[in-house]
């Protein structure tokens, strides 16, 4: 079973790459499509896809399929325990940034931190250094 600081590992791992992290959408290709670039939230499904052997059947996903409109879609859930820890590293870090906002879910927090202008790399690598820290005190 894949554990929070395992994911949470795969993202960080991804992400240290500054031409790997993309604001505003979830996957980017760019332009010559040569490259793939994720958020925080497209990392951790990258994480999923990436640790997909090490996966239980009992292993909880962050998403779930749900009917809407006579069609099937993905929804995203939050209950996933590395984007709870991740949130609450990003609360902790940043609670400036939250202010204004109420009762925001953990992807709204997760997303409003990844995607501002003011958000810097720098500022992603210390979040997730310290989310697979404090998600590696809890096994």
């Amino acid at each position: 079973m894949n554990t929070a600081a395992e994911n949470l590992q795969a993202m960080r791992e991804l992400l240290s790459d500054p031409y790997k992290w993309a604001k505003g959408a979830l996957v980017a290709v760019t332009e010559d499509q040569r490259d793939v670039r994720f958020c925080l939230v497209g990392s951790r499904f990258y994480a999923y896809q990436t640790l997909d052997d090490l996966r239980d059947e009992d292993d909880k996903c962050f998403y779930e399929f749900v009917e809407e409109d006579g069609g099937e879609e993905s929804h995203l859930t939050n209950d996933d325990p590395a984007c709870q820890i991740l949130a609450e590293v990003i609360l902790e870090q940043y609670p400036e940034k939250f202010e204004r906002m109420k009762n925001p879910d953990v992807f709204e927090l997760i997303t409003h931190f990844n995607d501002p202008e003011s958000t810097k790399h720098d500022d992603l690598m210390r979040v997730l250094d310290k989310a697979v820290v404090k998600a590696s005190e809890q096994i």
